[in-house]
């Protein structure tokens, strides 16, 4: 089973060293959200790209932070209170989301694929919600040694990520160096 990421140290997700290392909204532009796209932030956490991205939508944009423990589903709807973003928390299974059939322009994924049980089953889900054209955004642990992060045996390389990709009907658009320690990737469905 893979590596799943325990809530009890969701504290971490609120470094803010994070940022330097891995800036929030350069990073979610880097990989195409846009103003006014419906986007699902899928395995959300605290909310580091749901806040970001709400902002980048805009009010005639809409994210669903999208996770499977209410925990940090509860932490996403205490950053947003007060602030005027169109952000809705859905607790989700993980092989089944509570979001219509195409009814979203972007789905991210960070840190999440290296926790997926059956990554086939799952983007099967990703594309049931995802408009056709559509796109997903990916964001992983390079597959190296570091000092934080999952072992380095969960960790998917790039070039196993782009094969997973293929795999499930997406062409990868876009491939990012994130720092010294992630990647990002930009698939589309067509």
């Amino acid at each position: 089973m893979p590596h799943k990421f325990d809530v009890k140290r969701k504290h971490i997700l609120e470094n803010p060293e994070r940022e330097k290392w891995f800036p929030s909204a350069d990073t979610l532009m880097e990989l195409g959200i846009r103003q006014g796209m419906t986007v699902a932030d899928i395995g959300c956490g605290t909310g580091y790209l749901s806040l970001p991205a709400a902002r980048i939508v805009g009010r005639k944009g809409r994210v669903y932070a999208v996770d499977i423990s209410r925990e940090m589903l509860d932490e996403v709807e205490k950053k947003a209170e007060g602030k005027n973003y169109s952000i809705t928390t859905v607790l989700s299974e993980e092989n089944s989301i509570p979001l219509d059939d195409a009814s979203v322009d972007y789905c991210l994924m960070t840190f999440l694929l290296h926790e997926v049980e059956d990554t086939g089953v799952f983007l099967e889900e990703i594309k049931r919600i995802l408009k056709n054209p559509g796109t997903a955004g990916v964001i992983e642990w390079r597959k190296i040694e570091s000092p934080m992060g999952p072992p380095i045996e969960d960790r998917i390389s790039r070039e196993e990520m782009e094969k997973i990709a293929a795999g499930a009907g997406f062409k990868v658009e876009k491939t990012l160096l994130l720092g010294k320690y992630h990647y990002g990737m930009m698939w589309l469905l067509r």
